[in-house]
């Protein structure tokens, strides 16, 4: 998500990552509809990109150790 450095504060106060720790599954609230996320891994590479909805439930049980 690329956001002016004045409105990221205000947009990731809503955001909700849980659980963290994750093993399976991660879910992110929050979001407004119009935002992009997007996954890396620990090289920066994208491995997955998602928008459209206000919550998303991410299967990681498919994703290599250190995604």
């Amino acid at each position: 998500m690329e956001l002016p450095a004045s409105n990221v504060s205000e947009s990731l106060s809503e955001v909700r990552i849980f659980p963290n720790p994750a093993n399976d599954w991660v879910r992110l609230e929050g979001i407004a509809n119009s935002d992009v996320i997007e996954m890396l891994d620990v090289t920066g590479r994208r491995i997955n990109s998602l928008s459209g909805q206000s919550f998303y439930q991410i299967d990681l049980s498919n994703l290599s150790e250190g995604a």
